[in-house]
């Protein structure tokens, strides 16, 4: 049964469903604002009326981000915006993250470069007073690094989360299998 178990394993990993392939994409935002790295990867949204508000569904792009006018600021109106660009019906509840939480890492609240990781399918952060918005292409748990422009000063100030990334199918399969192996070993011993 051991060696069952250590083959779904190996066979697993070396199809990729156990590891994350190691990838990072670098997002440079329009108007200078600075850039956006990704680990594991993202796109964000370009080419729906920016500079401004969003008038239709964006363009998903994996090397820029456009800027989207962020005021008001609220997650009523980010979801709003992303609704437009994404083609989503979010109804503004998303959980946001201010500038305060990066104290404990060293970072103050105006240091205009900033690193979290997320596992939301869509992410919208606060830059000045504009708005760029991030898909999760990762499959998983994104890392997402803010660097300014020298000069530019523009600090995240928040970002707010929208929806969860799904698990991939194969990982539902492999779970069910490594489930049958358990069971079918159990039900050999009490025979």
């Amino acid at each position: 049964m051991k060696s069952k178990i250590i083959a779904v394993i190996a066979i697993a990993a070396g199809t990729g469903l156990l590891a994350q392939p190691a990838f990072a994409n670098v997002i440079t935002i329009t108007g200078g604002a600075g850039t956006v790295t990704c680990s594991a990867s993202c796109e964000a949204f370009t080419g729906a009326g920016s500079p401004g508000e969003p008038t239709g569904l964006g363009v998903l792009s994996g090397t820029a981000a456009d800027e989207y006018d962020g005021t008001p600021s609220s997650p009523a109106a980010e979801a709003a915006r992303l609704n437009i660009l994404a083609g989503t019906s979010f109804a503004g509840t998303g959980g946001a993250f201010d500038g305060q939480q990066f104290a404990g890492t060293g970072e103050s609240v105006d240091n205009p470069d900033d690193s979290f990781v997320t596992l939301a399918l869509f992410i919208v952060m606060k830059i000045g007073n504009d708005d760029i918005f991030i898909k999760n292409t990762s499959g998983g748990a994104l890392t997402i690094d803010y660097d300014s422009f020298p000069g530019e000063g523009s600090g995240l100030s928040h970002y707010s989360e929208y929806g969860q990334v799904p698990l991939p199918g194969a990982m539902w399969l492999m779970g069910a299998g490594l489930a049958g192996l358990g069971f079918a070993s159990r039900r050999k011993k009490t025979a």
